[in-house]
């Protein structure tokens, strides 16, 4: 049995046939036409396929060809910079004077809407490694327009579309992780401190049973010589009551993620919003789209990702399973 890699590049198309062992036994190439959009470097795939098909007398026996190919963005990781520092600026700043300062010129785009001010000193990192270091930094999401690269705070759309987790729900496969959930805390802060009210707890009644923990806390506080003991004790009071108060919004949900092998209606892109009646919640639980598998001739998802995982960027753009499309095209 054969298989048909396509490695999609920004100026050219790489596709090869491999057996089984993943020898390449065959190869064909044709130039990026971006001109045409996406609809056109599909057709010029099928059209290099078929001429590697005829040309070397490879039988077929289905009528569909499954491939897998890498967005462009992946050619971020071919262009380097060499030592730049960033000085208080925003994040579209960022993103710009790097993108210019790479040692070939980039054929991509940037842009953002985050408008906080950070620091960065990009020392012999790829344009790709750059970009994950900014998201770190300025926060945002990624988001990948052909040879546009554009970090934004919000991505999605919220369409109201909501699941009924275990009843309407047929072909889907779960992963949650309940290990970190908490409603209620004891926290502790530096040398033992002790909130006055002892306990925080969530207002909202999410759960039928209690998740109480008691949580550590670092408080790097130190005296200043101007303010007294009570001053002093006041001020570390606050830090703990802060810290617990965010540590308990941050794990008041399990964290989950779920596949879904069907179609959703109103369901577009990564990142729209998905809410998930789950039956241990007495509330819907919220999640995004991380994945999305497209079927390009039925014009329908076969496969959909989402959850509430706070992934990082390095984990989301190391993995295929979340970034690559699968694409069918049909044959003559």
């Amino acid at each position: 049995m054969y298989s048909i890699g396509v490695d999609v590049g920004g100026t050219g198309i790489k596709i090869g046939v491999v057996d089984e062992s993943g020898n390449i036994l065959y190869r064909g190439n044709c130039v990026t036409d971006v001109t045409g959009g996406f609809d056109k470097i599909i057709f010029d795939i099928h059209d290099v396929i078929e001429d590697i098909i005829a040309q070397n007398n490879i039988e077929k026996n289905q009528s569909k060809i499954k491939l897998k190919a890498k967005h462009i963005y992946f050619d971020t990781k071919n262009y380097v910079i060499k030592d730049n520092y960033i000085e208080d600026k925003d994040c579209n700043y960022a993103l710009d004077y790097l993108n210019s300062n790479t040692d070939t010129e980039s054929p991509f785009t940037t842009s953002s809407d985050i408008t906080t001010n950070n620091s960065y000193r990009c020392v012999r990192k790829s344009l790709e490694e750059s970009i994950s270091t900014i998201i770190d930094k300025w926060g945002g999401h990624l988001v990948r327009n052909n040879f546009n690269i554009s970090v934004n705070s919000t991505i999605g759309k919220d369409r109201g579309v909501t699941l009924k987790y275990l009843k309407n729900i047929q072909t889907i496969k779960s992963e949650e992780i309940w290990d970190n959930v908490v409603t209620k805390i004891l926290p502790v802060g530096k040398d033992g401190l002790l909130l006055p009210e002892i306990y925080l707890e969530l207002e909202e009644q999410l759960y039928n049973i209690p998740y109480t923990k008691v949580v550590s806390f670092n408080q790097e506080i130190e005296k200043l010589e101007t303010e007294s003991d009570d001053e002093y004790k006041e001020r570390l009071i606050e830090d703990l009551r802060s810290q617990a108060t965010s540590f308990l919004n941050v794990n008041k949900y399990p964290q989950v993620n779920y596949s879904l092998s069907a179609h959703l209606d109103k369901i577009t892109d990564i990142g729209d919003t998905i809410y998930v009646e789950h039956p241990n919640l007495n509330i819907a639980l919220t999640t995004n789209v991380i994945s999305v598998t497209y079927d390009a001739i039925s014009n329908k998802y076969k496969n959909i990702q989402f959850g509430n995982f706070k992934n990082s960027l390095k984990c989301i753009i190391m993995s295929d399973s979340l970034i690559s499309w699968h694409l069918h095209l049909a044959l003559p």
